[in-house]
């Protein structure tokens, strides 16, 4: 819903919003961790009481999602698979079963009519998951489940159930892709 409707994403709203207002880095980090705790519709209703209803635009271009263009010229590359993340950035665990399946289905098949391409991966918001996260996000369709745990991909990541589980890194400009990657796994080449 973001990327369709050109919204920022609340945690750069607390951010730009506080510390505008004089907060301190390390005090509006806390707020930040503090609010993952709630539902998405708590979070926006609570910017909107903060800072109005407008609170979700993006103040410029640091804080603004893709466009629905930008999408679609990043999933036109051969060297890019767009995966799943929600319709609107839920923490799983925080959901009904119902809940979580609705906003899988929504966010998949806006995908699907967007990019033409079903996702098959997932990352859990927040690195939010547990085993019924896990479940449901399989049950979704989804082969791979990405966590927010860093470190090196080992062959234990690589089993069926691993695989919902596998540790999520970002790749930086500080080393050439090659060796970033060889650095993320560990083990067997990854299971097919």
């Amino acid at each position: 819903d973001h990327v369709r409707h050109g919204m920022a994403f609340w945690w750069d709203v607390l951010y730009r919003e506080r510390t505008a207002r004089g907060t301190p880095h390390a005090e509006a980090m806390a707020e930040l961790r503090a609010w993952k705790r709630w539902r998405w519709e708590e979070q926006e209703r609570r910017l909107a009481d903060l800072f109005g209803p407008r609170a979700l635009e993006p103040a410029g271009e640091l804080d603004r999602p893709l466009t629905v263009d930008e999408l679609k010229a990043m999933a036109a590359s051969p060297h890019v698979r767009i995966g799943d993340h929600t319709h609107r950035h839920l923490a799983l665990p925080l959901y009904t079963d119902e809940e979580v399946r609705d906003s899988l289905r929504a966010s998949a098949h806006w995908l699907q009519r967007t990019i033409g391409v079903a996702p098959v991966s997932f990352a859990y918001p927040y690195g939010s998951l547990d085993d019924r996260a896990m479940r449901l996000v399989r049950e979704a369709g989804h082969r791979v489940g990405l966590a927010y745990d860093k470190g090196p991909v080992g062959r234990d990541d690589l089993h069926a159930d691993g695989l919902m589980r596998v540790r999520r890194n970002t790749l930086t400009g500080s080393l050439d892709i090659t060796t970033q990657c060889h650095n993320l796994f560990v083990g067997a080449a990854p299971a097919r």
